[in-house]
């Protein structure tokens, strides 16, 4: 099995490039389809009122840094397959990264639906919620504004049961180490790209992953 730590991670998205000469844009988009493989995997997505109304769709979480740009690309996808999405933005625009940037213009020009989570409210007709707030990146501590966000979300599915979904790794684990920070949550599903992170491996990490389905990003391991 291959194991990926926050280091590795970081070393693949500097060397893929120089090596290989596939762009982080081409990663992105290889991960983007990636999560819309793992979720076809799973579901009929043709068919998602799961008891809910016809008006049913797949919600996706994005923070403003490059995992949540992995979610507007797999949301893009998805739009062009004619399975309904909503993506609802985390943060502040005006400091997203530049392939963040990059792939929500293309979002717009598709026409996709945006709105920021703070005015969204359609929770009822969500039947998959997939979150990418924050990737491998993440140490420490969550702040109050994310463990508010997070606790909305485990509201919200106690209330209308949709399954969640992490990409790359839930916000709020430490993708080497295992730990999880106060406010995060348990998952159903992670997807996560090139090979598993060893913090999904390592307790508590590996309680609250859920199912992890590992996604290509076009690069042989080697």
């Amino acid at each position: 099995m291959n194991i990926l730590t926050t280091e590795d991670a970081r070393f693949i998205d500097r060397e893929v490039p120089k090596q290989l000469g596939i762009s982080l844009e081409i990663l992105m988009e290889n991960a983007g389809r990636g999560i819309v493989d793992a979720l076809w995997g799973e579901y009929d997505l043709f068919f998602l009122n799961n008891g809910r109304s016809i008006n049913s769709f797949v919600l996706f979480i994005c923070g403003m840094g490059n995992n949540g740009a992995d979610g507007l690309v797999a949301a893009r996808h998805l739009m062009e397959q004619g399975v309904p999405a909503q993506i609802v933005l985390v943060g502040d625009i005006k400091k997203c990264s530049d392939l963040f940037a990059l792939q929500i213009e293309r979002c717009k020009a598709m026409g996709c639906s945006i709105d920021m989570y703070d005015e969204f409210n359609d929770w009822s007709n969500v039947a998959i919620a997939v979150e990418g707030i924050m990737g491998t990146g993440f140490t420490g501590r969550l702040r109050e504004v994310t463990i508010d966000i997070l606790n909305d979300i485990d509201t919200m599915r106690s209330q209308y049961n949709f399954d969640l979904w992490a990409i790359d790794v839930p916000a709020g684990l430490d993708a080497t180490t295992g730990q999880v920070a106060e406010g995060t949550l348990t998952y159903d599903y992670t997807v996560t790209f090139g090979a598993i992170k060893q913090g999904l491996l390592l307790y508590p990490g590996k309680a609250i992953g859920g199912t992890s389905v590992v996604a290509p990003l076009g690069a042989p391991w080697q």
